[in-house]
């Protein structure tokens, strides 16, 4: 491939998130990119201000007018095609909206036309194909099968997930000899008047796991709890927000808990413990409630008497659909779809 362009192309306000950063760093370090300019779009059309969003949208239209190749993991490519030959790719991240359309497609049959404009689409997941054939237009485009998504991938692959490990560890390194329990929330942690978290009894809680145990949470309600909590839990508890990208605690984890249906996918191909928040009632809070009332947790209490460490048939088959069975390389099938030359 002679003098292209790849862009990476974000402008629904999810930035350039890890499937997109994972995606072109394995691009450059494993292909033969000398000729290939990368080119990267992530300023946000779907904020509050509509005089900014119009600017965005007009930003985005004029780079992708100089745009040959272009990867996404949302809608956000739309508008002309001016390279017709070019490759114009989905990384079929499942965040809240595929969710939504599930759901909704439950309720009545729906022919959606927003990713009509891509060529290919790496599904990532049985759950994200049987969205993308039963409920997109999608007569030009290919449907990616069978292949992992960056973040999912990167998170099953036991050699990174030890050195991420080790990374995270030189900041807490009592890590490396307990087994660790991630609680990641998104949105607005409210149940009814009451935040998620708000009258949790964490000193229980911690004493009910016992010294094996260490917990992270982003949770800012179980954060302000666990101000009470003596000297002696430092050892077993922190809150961790922007010290690293929360998707990096994946790596980490023994048990998932969370709200937020992206990091849940990414974690699925581990086929460890995951539960599902009911924090805020999103729509992958109620995706679950509908189909996989098992892994959910109504009530924060409720965590007082789990069973961490069952692997249930509900846990099988969720990780069943949200991770292929015999994923393949994103990396390899990406660099495929672009005619890139390995360099090994």
């Amino acid at each position: 491939m002679q003098n292209s362009s790849i862009t990476m192309l974000s402008s629904r306000g999810r930035g350039i998130s890890a499937d997109l950063s994972h995606m072109r760093t394995h691009l450059v370090s494993e292909n033969n990119v000398e000729h290939v300019t990368f080119r990267s779009f992530s300023k946000n059309e779907r904020t509050d201000n509509d005089v900014i969003n119009q600017g965005a949208a007009k930003m985005r239209r004029q780079f992708c007018e100089e745009a040959e190749h272009v990867i996404c993991i949302d809608a956000s490519f739309s508008g002309r095609i001016y390279d017709p030959a070019g490759i114009r790719l989905l990384l079929a991240s499942p965040y809240d909206y595929q969710f939504k359309n599930t759901l909704l497609a439950q309720k009545k049959p729906r022919r959606i036309s927003t990713l009509k404009k891509f060529s290919h689409i790496i599904a990532g997941s049985p759950f994200t194909e049987r969205l993308l054939k039963h409920s997109y237009r999608l007569e030009e485009t290919e449907i990616v099968s069978q292949v992992a998504l960056p973040l999912a991938w990167e998170v099953c692959q036991e050699e990174r997930r030890r050195a991420e490990k080790e990374k995270i560890a030189w900041y807490y390194p009592e890590i490396l000899h307990k087994k660790i329990m991630v609680i990641l929330t998104v949105g607005a942690e409210t149940k009814k008047d009451m935040p998620f978290f708000g009258a949790f009894p964490v000193r229980e809680f911690m004493d009910k796991l016992g010294e094996d145990w260490f917990v992270f949470t982003n949770s800012t309600t179980m954060m302000e709890n666990a101000y009470t909590l003596p000297a002696r839990y430092r050892a077993n508890f922190s809150y961790i927000n922007h010290l690293m990208q929360v998707a990096d605690l994946l790596y980490t984890a023994d048990v998932l808990l969370t709200n937020n249906g992206r990091m849940a996918a990414s974690f699925a191909g581990c086929r460890k413990p995951t539960y599902c928040l009911l924090c805020n009632n999103s729509s992958y809070e109620q995706y679950m409630k509908a189909h996989y009332r098992e892994l959910c947790i109504e009530n924060a209490d409720e965590m007082l008497s789990c069973p961490w460490d069952q692997k249930t048939d509900a846990l099988q088959r969720f990780c069943d659909d949200f991770y292929y069975l015999q994923a393949q390389n994103p990396y390899k099938k990406t660099a495929e779809l672009l005619r890139l030359k390995p360099t090994s």
